[in-house]
């Protein structure tokens, strides 16, 4: 499968996005597959994990790394540095929990394998393999890992070619660091909806399987 992934409570999705920007990425979507009959879908989430494990990771290495200088270069007793090994390991786990924090100090390409999983099990939850032509296109962001995916199923992987799905990815990307999803959705169907429709054009027995308006993941 052809995926690109780029290092880009009231529901912090939606909150991305309002509702006439739903309305505009809905008929964009529209607009897209009355050229082609490629089914595009465009989902969001909040983010692909919760990276729980990262302030336990560095917590320990501090903590591990907290004794040896003091057993070197001071003269506290071993009781003393093991208290205070116990209070900088939980003073860590604390501070690191922060999510932002937690986010950042996980390494990059564990956050883009995380979105890649969440990406394809969306593709499936969403039956973006089942359409008629299987002509699927999956369209997926990440808020807190600003990352986007597209997954194409088989027979829209065949004509999209990696310099468009780049150039969909980068626009899309682009546009999200920008804090801009709505536009960055958009120019990314325009891309896609352009680069499938000479292989892939709309027929007349084309129907809308799969749903337009923007999908929380």
């Amino acid at each position: 499968m052809v995926a690109a992934a780029a290092r880009a409570e009231i529901s912090e999705t939606m909150l991305a996005l309002s509702e006439a920007d739903q309305a505009r990425i809905a008929e964009t979507v529209r607009a897209a597959e009355r050229t082609t009959s490629a089914e595009i879908v465009c989902a969001v989430a909040a983010g692909a994990s919760e990276y729980r494990f990262t302030p336990v990771l560095w917590s320990s290495v501090v903590a591990l790394l907290l004794p040896w200088p003091l057993w070197w270069l001071t003269e506290m007793q071993v009781s003393s540095i093991l208290v205070l090994q116990l209070l900088v390991f939980c003073a860590c786990l604390l501070i690191l929990s922060w999510k932002p924090i937690r986010l950042r100090l996980t390494p990059r390409a564990i956050r883009r394998t995380d979105v890649e999983r969440a990406a394809e099990r969306q593709f499936h939850l969403l039956g973006i393999m089942r359409t008629r032509r299987r002509a699927g296109i999956l369209v997926y962001v990440s808020l807190a890992e600003r990352v986007a995916v597209i997954l194409p199923d088989e027979a829209a992987r065949e004509h999209l070619t990696l310099a468009a799905s780049q150039a969909a990815l980068a626009a899309l990307t682009e546009r999200l660091k920008r804090r801009e999803l709505a536009e960055g959705f958009v120019s990314a169907i325009g891309i896609l909806a352009e680069a499938m429709a000479p292989g892939l054009p709309a027929g007349a027995d084309d129907v809308d399987e799969l749903p337009n308006r923007v999908i929380e993941a």
